[in-house]
């Protein structure tokens, strides 16, 4: 939701953060794009709900704080609205209350996404016990736990990342566990013993959100989806169409398109949140800097999908692809953090990625670079190591290059170097902090540069936050409607104590009372995500 306005000087709003790189000459990757699934796990007892679910797309497990839910269960429904899950697993023992929400929620889910029905699950409910649950999640080995770690030490690390002080959320957690232990999404063909990776456990935080229903997203075009106009990807996929979203957009990398969506789907009312967004798109418009955004959004190109080749790694099933993709994303991460290092700290984004970007970064780029043989790796088409790594392979290459073709063919044994690829990838999961950390800010930066991009193009201006009960606009403008109308008359808005709360609009069919309307609950959505506004003031 947006406000046009015409002046030059326009509203803007919270976008991402951006790195760049120059990686060696190898071969560009397409990141692959998989549609994730989501299993939610949900617990609702004496008032308080536990949730947990785990993401396919990031191979991570996120967990929301105890928190109190009345008997209509909106919160519950509102993180089933976000969250959009594939599955829905509980308890077989039910309250009332939660039981009638779970006989529902496909009906409801359906009119509100159009096409995913969740499936509900139900398993015994011995299998949420607490100490059952506690020892499912210690027992189980995460390629982010270091393995020289003792069992206490174990223990206490996972403390550190997992609530056990929150029994509900721990049962939410083993009952997840156990789920994914029967259910193996993504490792279904794999042999038993190799379980359903898990690379991380994050938060799930629903703090100062703004309620906005689908409604109000279909009637505002914030989101438009729309078949795509090639034959190949009718059925696999759809575009965004000509939405608020979409003319937003100008993220270069994928996790960055995914935030921008996430903001939009989940505005906050968190005046410190949004002003720290604001501070940091009012930095990039400024003209002085226009080399620093785009040494920024080149470094961000090169973002690549590092979940799925963690995913891969934690399986052993790597690719040259990926561990070129790889080193791309750690080079430009460390390219990025150099750049924000360079400047102002008193910028809370630039400061935090500055810290969070550690030296885990540059050791990881140095064991690829001095490990991983890319000219010869893209010409074998498999793992390849470079010499004066390991004395056995040396030797072997060394007695293998006096053979002829053939004999070479058959002769050259892969197994060391598969051994060192497999010590590679421990060494680098154990370190897959930081490229969470990585992720979860470039996509950050991302989004801001890309509405601070779309501020300077449109000449959006910053929206000030008062605490009195007042409604300021000058000279708004619906962003839409600018792009298709070949003029468009600003309207301004005020509405406070002193010159009344309630209006009333009047006038002939289609001389814009729906746009003026629409064009004033955009600006209040934009607002509370932080894109710019098209106004003179407000």
């Amino acid at each position: 939701s947006f406000l046009d306005m015409s002046n030059p000087r326009r509203t803007f709003w919270s976008l991402f953060y951006i790195y760049e790189s120059k990686p060696l000459p190898i071969t560009e990757q397409e990141d692959e794009q998989e549609q994730s699934e989501i299993y939610l796990c949900v617990l609702w007892y004496g008032g308080e709900l536990g949730i947990a679910y785990y993401d396919t797309g990031d191979c991570s497990i996120y967990f929301m704080a105890e928190s109190p839910d009345n008997k209509d269960l909106k919160l519950l429904q509102k993180v089933v609205d976000e969250v959009l899950p594939t599955y829905i697993l509980s308890s077989a023992k039910q309250d009332q209350s939660i039981a009638s929400f779970f006989t529902n929620i496909k009906t409801v889910t359906e009119e509100k996404q159009g096409e995913r029905k969740p499936e509900v699950v139900f398993y015994p409910n011995m299998d949420f016990g607490l100490e059952v649950s506690k020892q499912r999640i210690l027992s189980r080995q995460f390629p982010f736990v270091p393995s020289h770690m003792t069992a206490t030490e174990k223990i206490l690390y996972l403390s550190s990342v997992i609530p056990f002080e929150s029994p509900l959320v721990v049962r939410a957690l083993g009952g997840l566990l156990k789920f994914l232990d029967r259910k193996r999404p993504g490792v279904e063909l794999e042999d038993s013993h190799i379980a359903v990776p898990i690379l991380a456990f994050k938060k799930f935080v629903l703090t100062d959100i703004v309620n906005v229903d689908q409604d109000t997203y279909c009637v505002l075009q914030i989101f438009k989806s729309e078949i795509h106009p090639s034959v190949y990807k009718q059925v696999s996929g759809k575009k965004e169409g000509l939405s608020l979203y979409g003319i937003l957009n100008h993220c270069r990398c994928k996790w960055g398109e995914k935030l921008m969506r996430l903001w939009f789907m989940r505005p906050t009312r968190n005046l410190t949140e949004l002003n720290k967004r604001l501070d940091v798109i009012q930095f990039f418009l400024l003209a002085r800097n226009h080399e620093i955004v785009l040494t920024l959004q080149e470094c961000l190109k090169n973002i690549k999908n590092v979940p799925l080749i963690l995913r891969r790694m934690a399986l052993s099933n790597t690719k040259v692809s990926d561990w070129q993709a790889l080193y791309k994303t750690v080079y430009s991460a460390v390219c990025l953090r150099n750049t924000c290092r360079s400047l102002p700290s008193t910028i809370d984004l630039f400061q935090t990625i500055s810290q969070v970007f550690t030296d885990d970064l540059h050791y990881i780029a140095s064991l690829i670079s001095k490990v991983v043989d890319f000219e010869s790796s893209i010409a074998e088409n498999h793992f390849t190591v470079r010499p004066n790594v390991d004395a056995i392979i040396d030797e072997k290459k060394r007695k293998v290059m006096g053979l002829s073709d053939f004999l070479t063919d058959v002769t050259v044994d892969e197994d060391q170097e598969t051994l060192i690829m497999y010590q590679l990838q421990t060494k680098i999961l154990e370190k897959s902090a930081v490229l969470n950390d990585v992720i979860e800010y470039t996509a950050h930066l991302d989004v801001l540069l890309s509405l601070a991009v779309m501020a300077r193009e449109n000449g959006y201006v910053r929206p000030h936050f008062s605490h009195s009960h007042m409604i300021r606009i000058k000279d708004g403008r619906h962003p839409l409607m600018e792009l298709c109308a070949k003029t468009f008359v600003p309207n301004s808005v005020e509405s406070c104590e002193t010159s009344g709360r309630i209006k009333i609009l009047t006038g002939p069919n289609s001389s814009g009372k729906s746009i003026y309307l629409k064009q004033l609950v955009m600006a209040f959505v934009f607002i509370h995500v932080n894109p710019p506004l098209n106004i003179n003031n407000i």
